[in-house]
């Protein structure tokens, strides 16, 4: 029997090292949303980290937004000669 499509290799997700550490790193940010990953890399590598610092580097790009507060101000761009 024919397939619909081509074919495709398909594998299932593996987890990555920072999986079992990321309630952690969450607890930490929303404790203190500006914390370093420095710091954030010392206290989990006290709980037997194995990862690198690019994989929670990565992480914390697409966490810290969440996790932090909203602003509370708004840029104005004026053009010149708009405000007056």
């Amino acid at each position: 029997m024919r397939s619909q499509g081509p074919p495709t290799y398909r594998r299932p997700p593996v987890s990555s090292k920072l999986d079992p550490h990321k309630p952690e790193i969450d607890r930490l940010l929303r404790a203190e949303p500006r914390m370093p990953a420095t710091r954030i890399r010392e206290l989990i590598f006290e709980a037997s980290h194995a990862g690198g610092q690019t994989i929670l580097d990565v992480y914390l790009r697409e966490v810290r937004p969440l996790c932090a507060s909203a602003r509370t101000f708004q840029r104005t761009l004026d053009h010149p000669g708009e405000s007056c």
